[in-house]
């Protein structure tokens, strides 16, 4: 086989063309998945790596394992994160589908929902196996390729997509094309699926049109108490006062100013966050949860800590905005800081915000809710960008 240009098995081969004829742009290799085809295939790990779960199998009909990536995943990490869990499988070789655009087995850009540092990252040593890497769509769309031309479009956190005609891959990057007034990726990933607008809201003497929102779907199960419906006044672009003790919500364009003990800098992208320090030395960066329960941490953030795995874990059944997370569990002895309100050692619920995360385009810290708040009239200005906060306990 001419090094370039191989075929996927039980394809035909073209003709060759006119003396001079333009070949190709770039095409993607069976044999970057399945070894020299004359040759016995290794023992392999297939990696998938995408912009909510990291999923890793060796065939068969086992679901795939999965670990939670998100925007701040590094290449470094997701191979750490690989052999801790593969510790005890036994293979010859490695292949990676990669999401973004690969050249020669390299990749050549920094995937859009993930960490810096996977172009020019040596896989091959970290893995310690020789490494393939594809696109990741090439590789969805070699697993259902049956022969003749197919259109691959791959639905998950982005858009991916890639063309194969008589056995020929081409990844195709049509998510991040233009369209209105963002991608295609834009509309169709997930962060499109979820947002959609209302003509319009009536609250009272309050009337308002075209909406934006929110769509939990499929919707929540298996929780103690059916959902309701939720209102952000935030989203609608209104600053509001919360008074737990009077039990009391005040929303408008303008706030007066009140008397405050603490006053934090706020950021809204979607949420509003606030900035916070994880023992000391991990900034982060925290959603304001008005609705929720406790202080909590996000997975990511927890294993940036490198606390000992004393192997217990004290598993809790916590539900939030996606529904119940399987693995949240408490983590005692963290120390947090907002500004110059702390909590030393301090237990805190660790959960996946790997879907939040994902939707905003930022790798959330974690998450203060009535714990936090309760004690305090809480004022979120969005004039001044900041939160207020006046003890009432």
């Amino acid at each position: 086989m001419r090094a370039g240009r191989l075929v996927c098995p039980g394809t035909r081969q073209r003709r060759k063309g006119r003396p001079g004829a333009a070949q190709p742009r770039r095409v993607v290799l069976i044999a970057a998945l399945a070894g020299t085809l004359a040759e016995k295939s290794p023992e392999r790990l297939v990696i998938d790596v995408g912009g909510t779960n990291i999923k890793i199998s060796m065939g068969g009909s086992d679901e795939p394992l999965k670990i939670p990536s998100g925007p701040e995943l590094t290449a470094a990490r997701m191979a750490e994160e690989v052999k801790k869990a593969t510790a005890s499988w036994q293979y010859e070789a490695v292949s990676i589908g990669y999401p973004g655009p690969v050249l020669h087995g390299r990749p050549v850009a920094e995937p859009p929902h993930l960490g810096l540092g996977w172009v020019g990252f040596d896989y091959p040593t970290a893995l310690g196996c020789p490494v393939k890497l594809v696109n990741d769509a090439a590789m969805q769309a070699l697993g259902s390729y049956r022969g003749g031309k197919m259109l691959f479009l791959g639905l998950g956190t982005g858009l991916g997509s890639t063309l194969i005609v008589e056995g020929i891959v081409e990844p195709m990057e049509l998510g991040h094309l233009p369209y209105r007034d963002g991608t295609f990726e834009t509309y169709v990933g997930l962060r499109g699926l979820q947002l959609a607008r209302m003509d319009s809201l009536e609250l009272g003497s309050l009337k308002l049109r075209n909406v934006p929102c929110l769509i939990k779907n499929p919707p929540l199960r298996d929780i103690p108490s059916k959902e309701t419906e939720g209102l952000s006044p935030l989203a609608l672009g209104y600053s509001m006062v919360i008074d737990y003790k009077t039990h009391k919500l005040t929303f408008g364009k303008h706030l007066p100013e009140e008397p405050k003990d603490f006053e934090l800098p706020m950021r809204l992208h979607r949420l509003a966050t606030v900035r916070g320090t994880v023992d000391k030395s991990h900034l982060a960066n925290f959603v304001i949860d008005t609705g929720g329960e406790v202080i909590s941490i996000s997975s990511a953030t927890a294993t940036s800590l490198g606390k000992p795995d004393t192997g217990r874990r004290i598993a809790l059944k916590v539900y939030g905005t996606s529904g119940w997370d399987p693995d949240a569990f408490l983590m005692p002895g963290v120390d947090l800081a907002f500004d110059t309100i702390s909590y030393k050692n301090f237990p805190v619920v660790v959960l996946n915000l790997n879907a939040p995360s994902a939707l905003l385009g930022f790798q959330l810290g974690g998450i203060v809710g009535h714990k936090f708040l309760s004690k305090y009239r809480v004022g979120i200005d969005l004039e001044r960008s900041v939160l207020r906060l006046k003890n009432v306990s």
